[in-house]
């Protein structure tokens, strides 16, 4: 009698143990949970990478100073609202107030890629240009190009830009370099650049087919006049 026991708990306790081990899939149940666990861990490792992925090209702080000067001029305020995914390209978005604190009915979003800002439709998450804006002034919003060839008689001016807000210059006469330098555009007049050498002092003022050279203070550099855009 006491063998026949002595089996059935054998017997019982290897069942037990079989039980525990197998599962439909062939592995130990142990495992599968791990390895799921392991797996949700990653999608969130990868969600948390594509999300700093957004953030890191042009972040928020930037974004906002790229609002605040295309506002200062109008007397609008930019509030940040939050990141707008529009055909696959991430955009900081602003809801605007005027000079009364009146929120108007367009916002404003600034890529963050580029930092370029965009009139954004909350609505119908759209992006269209900035010159839909409501405040958009030409004059004063589109960007000078800063590039060409102007002649004044027989003196040549040669701009070539380094960047969006300066740029170099060359004056000849009669094909003999005569002045070059660089200038840089005005924060507050974007069509108005400054050189000064220590010696020579000048502001460059950009019109549509022309550009004026002024002298800036008492010093007379003879390069003052309006040059005409060579065709």
């Amino acid at each position: 009698m006491k063998r026949r026991i002595l089996i059935w708990i054998a017997l019982t306790s290897l069942l037990l143990a079989s039980c525990g081990e197998y599962n439909p899939s062939g592995q130990a149940s142990g495992t599968a949970v791990t390895s799921a666990n392991e797996a949700e861990t990653s999608d969130r490792s990868l969600d948390e990478e594509e999300e700093e992925e957004v953030l890191l090209n042009i972040g928020q702080e930037s974004a906002d100073a790229i609002i605040q000067e295309k506002l200062a001029p109008t007397g609008c305020t930019g509030y940040y609202n939050e990141i707008y995914t529009v055909n696959g390209e991430d955009y900081y978005t602003y809801t605007v107030a005027d000079s009364n604190e009146d929120e108007i009915d367009q916002m404003l979003a600034v890529n963050t890629v580029s930092g370029e800002v965009f009139v954004f439709d909350i609505d119908n998450e759209t992006i269209a240009d900035y010159s839909t804006f409501a405040f958009y002034d030409a004059e004063r919003d589109e960007d000078v190009a800063w590039e060409g060839i102007f002649t004044q008689g027989d003196r040549e001016l040669l701009l070539e830009p380094m960047d969006s807000h300066s740029f170099e210059f060359t004056i000849t006469k009669g094909g003999k370099s005569e002045l070059v330098g660089a200038a840089e555009a005005s924060a507050d007049e974007k069509r108005q650049a400054a050189y000064d050498d220590g010696k020579i002092s000048l502001v460059f003022e950009m019109d549509k087919d022309s550009l004026k050279i002024m002298d800036k203070g008492s010093g007379k550099s003879g390069y003052a006049g309006t040059y005409k855009k060579k065709s």
